[in-house]
């Protein structure tokens, strides 16, 4: 059985950095080439924010970038922005 990481951020004002963000730590993952030892999920929580991240978080885009990246992808809605800290517990 292969172990799982989860890597884990906020969106908080990140609208346009989500889509990249996920290109970059698929694309580094890569090249580190562990996707044979490990599963890898990338999630990303839209905290409040007012800039609408959920409507890219919740995109078929982002979620076939992963999954052609190599990563599993969750997505998180939070009702309102509690905060960075409680975002990621």
């Amino acid at each position: 059985m292969r172990k799982s990481y989860c890597i884990l951020t906020g969106s908080y004002n990140s609208r346009d950095n989500i889509l990249p963000f996920i290109t970059k730590i698929g694309n580094s993952l890569k090249s580190w080439k562990i996707f044979t030892e490990y599963e890898i999920t990338i999630c990303i929580v839209d905290d409040g924010c007012p800039q609408n991240s959920w409507e890219i978080i919740n995109s078929d885009r982002a979620k076939k970038l992963a999954t052609e990246l190599g990563c599993n992808f969750i997505g998180i809605k939070l009702r309102k922005n509690f905060g960075q800290h409680q975002a990621l517990i």
